[in-house]
């Protein structure tokens, strides 16, 4: 059953929210992602931005033919902390904690 009462739609969000998911993140955080359906399979393309927007780490991954939409987004979501991600990320944790 699709969430989002559209099946493609669905599996573009199934990927974005694996990726979020995946970092901790949420609507709070400078955490981005965009997944769209193109003529090579799903592309997932993310970025996590530092909370003073100096710094940003971007990534894209596109779907294999037996790739499901969250593994496309746990596996972008290793891509970008393998770009340097999580230096980003533990300041941002902090900094929402002490909101």
């Amino acid at each position: 059953m699709s969430q989002a009462g559209d099946a493609v739609t669905d599996v573009a969000v199934r990927a974005e929210r694996a990726m979020m998911h995946a970092l901790r993140g949420g609507c709070t955080l400078p955490i981005g992602a965009c997944a769209e359906h193109t003529s090579a399979g799903l592309q997932l393309t993310g970025s996590v931005t530092s909370l003073d927007g100096r710094h940003q780490v971007r990534a894209s991954r596109t779907a294999g033919p037996r790739e499901s939409p969250e593994m496309l987004g746990a596996r972008l979501s290793d891509l970008l902390r393998a770009r340097g991600a999580d230096a980003m990320l533990p300041r941002t944790q902090e900094w929402k904690a002490g909101q």
